[in-house]
């Protein structure tokens, strides 16, 4: 008994003295760092101050975050080994997102300076919505990417205006007429904080049930309404998002268009904003996608266009 006694407190001691000698080590070690500078277009960054956030790429969680100084440097620490995007946004800037940044643990990474420009603002114009683009309507963004679900499954164009009482949106491209769906998430107020932006609780019977629910957008990003329609002719609205689960109950008074080539509607200020004026100065942003049969298909062409359409890390963003 005595010999068993002490070899298990021999055994106990070299275990203690092994652990003191190899400490367990975690999967990831949070100890690589981005940093950079941000210059702003006509403006000092002694007097500006832009926020830029780390996001590993296909991720839509936050990784972390940091502002400029006033020589307009910044600094993340404590960052896992891996891909990352960097969002950057400033007031009256553009957003700005610089991707495929390789950060590797116990190193610092710095990135090319970036040079935030002046953000673009909505034009003011009225928009005749018949399932046509006026022709002095411009395209805002263009997507060139060819979806993998074929021609009539893709977008081509986004296209914004407002004139005083309404916000015009509109998409063109291929958009199919047997089946799938067209989702608009809408961000009335970006950066305020308000809406939603993990899709998952949304839920109706008609127009909530074509809103696709695997999709994810970044934590500044929150929908506050949404377009959706299926088939191009069933459950057509813009509905409101302030219940997820009741949005059946919450179709707004919106104008629509649709056909194999373009959606876009008119939505009322009144429909979107407590007083129905147009905020100036404020932002909206947004994300669309192309829908399958269910919450599961999504098609690889989006707005803005992403690595996995079904986590945004960027989004579509301009200024009243």
């Amino acid at each position: 008994m005595k010999k068993i006694l002490i070899l298990l407190i021999l055994v106990t001691v070299l275990f203690l003295l092994s652990c003191d000698k190899t400490p367990f080590l975690a999967p990831y070690s949070y100890n690589a760092i981005l940093k950079g500078i941000i210059q702003f277009e006509d403006g000092s960054p002694d007097t500006l101050t832009a926020t830029v956030q780390a996001y590993k790429t296909g991720v839509s969680t936050l990784q972390g975050e940091a502002t400029t100084d006033t020589a307009g440097a910044f600094e993340i620490k404590n960052l896992s080994e891996g891909t990352y995007q960097l969002n950057v946004s400033a007031p009256n800037y553009d957003d700005f997102s610089l991707t495929n940044i390789q950060v590797s643990a116990f190193s610092t990474t710095t990135i090319d300076t970036v040079t935030l420009e002046v953000i673009k603002r909505i034009v003011v114009k009225v928009i005749t919505i018949d399932g046509t683009i006026d022709p002095d309507w411009n395209s805002v963004y263009e997507n060139t990417h060819v979806s993998n679900w074929g021609p009539s499954n893709e977008f081509h164009n986004l296209y914004l205006a407002r004139s005083d009482d309404s916000l015009y949106i509109a998409v063109d491209g291929g958009f199919d007429g047997s089946g799938n769906t067209v989702n608009i998430y809408i961000d009335k107020d970006y950066g305020d904080g308000t809406g939603i932006n993990d899709f998952s609780t949304i839920t109706g019977a008609g127009y909530g049930d074509h809103l696709r629910k695997t999709v994810t957008a970044p934590e500044n990003f929150g929908a506050d309404l949404a377009y959706s329609g299926w088939a191009l002719n069933y459950e057509v609205a813009v509905v409101s998002l302030e219940d997820p689960y009741a949005v059946d109950q919450h179709i707004l008074d919106a104008n629509t268009a649709v056909n194999s080539s373009v959606v876009e509607m008119a939505i009322p200020f009144s429909e979107m904003y407590d007083n129905g004026e147009v905020p100036i100065g404020s932002k909206i942003a947004l994300v669309a996608i192309i829908g399958g049969g269910g919450d599961q298909y999504v098609a690889d062409d989006t707005i803005p266009q992403q690595d996995d359409p079904m986590t945004f890390t960027t989004v579509f963003s301009r200024q009243y």
